[in-house]
């Protein structure tokens, strides 16, 4: 069993069953760096594959890979069964592959981890928007979730924000993928924290919002 870690043996001391770090050595120590991007993932998987492995196992500290590296993500669900994925852990059985195209989803139908924390966090049937994202980037379902594309200046996005209250969007997904953009906007991101309130941040997966009415709180 292969299991994604940085380090930590107790993760791979698996009562009857032998587990490997995921990157690993040759020597069997773990590989002491994450992969660079979603085609050296990959790599490693395939060669470790070649050498035995048998199952994948992504821990809840290492949940967010399947955010991060998304093509690596898309590969693990277009050719091998999940057997678990839940909040502690995803667990893949990669002992065959399916042929290329014969997947079990596409990237936009794929679930991806924050897709779960919207799921346990948020009220069945809220509507939200995500930013710069739209459903198919967190594999989310129906059509309860829009994209937030806001332009480049803080006030108009202000505005927008205040558009979506009106036309009825109750919550707000900051993807990780858009940390970057909300650092880079500190007035919209200032008026975000302080009129809205705060549902979670998952450092790895994203930010959620409840976008109640800020003209009730001047």
């Amino acid at each position: 069993m292969l299991v994604v870690t940085r380090g930590d043996e107790q993760l791979v001391r698996l009562e009857g069953r032998r587990g490997w770090h995921f990157p690993r050595h040759e020597d069997g120590r773990w590989g002491g760096f994450h992969p660079s991007d979603s085609q050296a993932a990959i790599d490693d998987l395939e060669k470790l594959r070649s050498k035995g492995a048998q199952y994948l196992v992504f821990p809840e500290t290492a949940l967010w890979w399947l955010d991060f590296y998304g093509d690596f993500a898309e590969h693990l669900d277009s050719r091998y069964e999940v057997l678990e994925r839940g909040e502690s852990c995803v667990i893949y059985d990669i002992r065959t592959a399916r042929p290329r195209g014969e997947g079990d989803g596409t990237a936009e139908e794929r679930r991806s981890p924050s897709a779960e924390v919207i799921d346990r966090l948020l009220p069945a049937g809220a509507t939200l928007a995500v930013l710069f994202e739209g459903r198919s980037g967190l594999g989310l379902d129906g059509d309860r979730v829009i994209e937030f594309a806001p332009g480049p200046d803080d006030e108009p996005a202000i505005e927008g924000l205040r558009q979506l209250i009106a036309s009825g969007v109750e919550y707000l997904v900051v993807p990780r993928s858009a940390f970057d953009w909300l650092d880079d906007h500190a007035d919209f991101a200032q008026h975000l924290r302080e009129r809205h309130r705060f549902v979670t941040r998952q450092q790895y997966l994203c930010e959620i919002y409840e976008l109640v009415d800020d003209s009730a709180r001047d």
